[in-house]
């Protein structure tokens, strides 16, 4: 079990992915609006957290911005670990179109 808090800017939930170190698992959770979370179920082993919240960066545990750099959450059996906390920002975005080789031709669903 882990419990904590996003601090955002908007009252919109956001999506909270964890994932396992190895990348066995994934589960996706959203939060409260007030930023809350709850994510049960949790095998015990060493999990990595990373949130990937849609119009926000990326941000792994704890507030940083590179996968390399993310932290380690031990969970533990039948232990809520708590105060798993993130900072986010607004992100920005970028828009375009993705053409074949002749410069003309889009690729559709690309």
């Amino acid at each position: 079990m882990s419990t904590g808090r996003t601090v955002k800017d908007t009252d919109r939930n956001v999506d909270l992915f964890i994932n396992s170190v190895d990348r066995s698992f994934s589960i996706l959770e959203t939060t409260a609006s007030d930023g809350s979370y709850f994510i049960g179920g949790l095998v015990p082993a060493a999990t990595g957290y990373t949130l990937m919240p849609g119009n926000y960066m990326s941000v792994y545990y704890p507030g940083v911005f590179s996968y390399a750099e993310a932290g380690i959450i031990n969970v533990t059996d039948l232990v809520n670990t708590g105060d798993i906390n993130f900072n986010i920002h607004p992100g920005g975005s970028v828009s375009g179109h993705v053409y074949q080789a002749d410069g003309k031709t889009p690729f559709y669903q690309a």
